[in-house]
């Protein structure tokens, strides 16, 4: 969603217009990611809740839930704010989904556990921050059980996402990659 609000503005030269007002290119940046991390936060919770209704099963660990549900939107807000500053049609976003955002979040382990793959396959996907995030998620619902690494280096590798994203983004619209023309 963030990049989509990102891309639009740039097509209809509204960007342009948020550039002048009294905020810093970092609280302009910053305004984005927070938009969009509290939309997926609040997509996740509602969510969860459902799942929880439907199936009858309790959280495991709720904070741990939060957390990670609170990273993951913050950091996916940070990539829509890095693929609508890059991105200049739809098709560019659309592309950057398919090929890049899809296949992370498929080779990760959401349907199986990367236990069950052979040795080169199993440590790419642990190259794979988007894996970290589905352990620590699946940990914080199901329970120790579930998970294939531990929650301290799911928590770690979630956070250092976060803040590498961020730094990222912001830098890029702080610097006015493709946004000043």
């Amino acid at each position: 969603n963030t990049a989509s609000s990102i891309l639009q503005m740039k097509l209809l030269g509204q960007l342009q217009d948020m550039l002048i007002t009294p905020l810093s290119n970092l609280e302009l940046a910053l305004s984005f990611i927070i938009g969009g991390a509290v939309r997926g936060f609040i997509n996740g919770v509602m969510v969860l809740f459902v799942g929880m209704v439907l199936t009858g099963m309790p959280v495991e660990h709720p904070l741990y839930v939060l957390l990670f549900l609170f990273l993951v939107s913050w950091s996916f807000s940070s990539v829509g704010l890095l693929i609508g500053i890059i991105a200049e049609s739809w098709d560019n976003i659309a592309t950057m989904v398919n090929f890049f955002i899809t296949p992370l979040i498929f080779l990760g382990g959401v349907f199986y556990s990367i236990n069950m793959l052979p040795g080169l396959w199993r440590t790419l996907s642990m190259a794979n921050p988007i894996y970290y995030v589905i352990n620590g998620l699946r940990y914080s619902t199901l329970g120790e059980g579930a998970a294939d690494s531990s929650i301290g280096l799911s928590l770690f590798a979630a956070t250092l996402m976060t803040i590498l994203f961020t730094a990222a983004g912001t830098y890029l619209f702080h610097r006015g990659y493709r946004i000043k023309q």
